[in-house]
């Protein structure tokens, strides 16, 4: 083996202890997240503005409170790579793209298309077999059974609304929506929220997009509020579940509120209602949306 790489591999040893020791630390600690979303919220917008050197400044320090949290995209992460190259702040190459890699499930492909995250790449010494390692620990740390009993969920969910046309095509759907709620309960209640740092992302398996949301937006109402809602806001408030996730759930749970109330759903006014409702919620600045 290289002399670099066995160099570049006793640095992955040594940070992989560091990190297992403060996952240690702080694992009876709760982490409330919802200051996270504010902040990268205002980092994201610097970045917007080519501020990196503020945007960067910003999410130092919230990496030095929280781990990278779940997004279908890791765009704060990214962002964050970001920031850090374009204001040529003194940082580690090799730390950054390896949690990238091995926690976010970057794979080479995209790094390579992005033309930032290639040139970090390069700079941070990473070769072909450290590469493979950091990318064998994602893969090896996903729920793929999971995974699949998502992936039949989402089958389910589709199979009548897609391309059924029978009389009895809405007892059809409203079968499958009851069957996939119970199997909703059961993986709320044992992992948490499904997030792609337990399933894994679309790079797993030819590309395949494995998210519970589309499911989510269509269990009963009633379903939505008593449980979905609630756990889903624990969930972000955990880091687990992307914020995404719980707008479009909320969005869709006023919209047939309003229709079986049978009041008019007026955009407008549905924007407003739930832009108050994430706002109390901690989920964005308000005046930017």
């Amino acid at each position: 083996m290289k002399k670099k790489t066995y160099l570049l591999l006793l640095l992955l040893l040594t940070t992989s202890i560091f990190f297992l020791q403060a996952q240690s630390r702080n694992k009876d600690k709760v982490v409330d997240y919802l200051p996270y979303y504010q902040e990268a919220h205002i980092a994201n917008r610097l970045i917007e503005k080519e501020n990196y050197l503020e945007a960067y400044e910003i999410y130092k320090n919230l990496y030095n409170k929280f781990q990278p949290i779940d997004q279908i995209v890791p765009f704060d992460f990214v962002n964050y790579i970001i920031a850090a190259e374009n204001s040529n702040s003194c940082y580690s190459e090799f730390k950054i793209m390896k949690v990238l890699i091995e926690k976010l499930g970057y794979p080479i492909e995209w790094i390579n298309e992005h033309e930032v995250l290639k040139k970090v790449y390069l700079k941070s010494g990473i070769d072909e077999d450290v590469y493979k390692l950091l990318r064998q620990r994602y893969i090896s740390s996903l729920n793929i059974g999971l995974r699949k009993m998502i992936q039949e969920m989402t089958k389910r969910d589709q199979k009548y609304r897609r391309s059924y046309s029978g009389s009895d095509r809405v007892e059809k759907m409203k079968s499958a929506d009851v069957i996939n709620s119970r199997a909703i309960m059961t993986i709320f209640e044992k992992y948490g929220y499904p997030s792609h740092s337990l399933i894994g992302n679309t790079s797993v398996d030819q590309n395949v997009f494995i998210e519970l949301t589309t499911v989510l937006t269509h269990c009963d109402n009633k379903f939505k509020e008593e449980y979905i809602l609630p756990k889903l806001l624990e969930f972000i408030k955990m880091g687990t579940c992307p914020v995404m996730v719980y707008k479009t759930v909320y969005d869709t749970y006023l919209f047939f509120k309003k229709k079986s109330s049978n009041i008019e759903y007026s955009s407008k006014i549905g924007k407003n209602i739930v832009d108050e409702n994430r706002y109390k919620a901690g989920l964005f600045i308000k005046e930017e949306y």
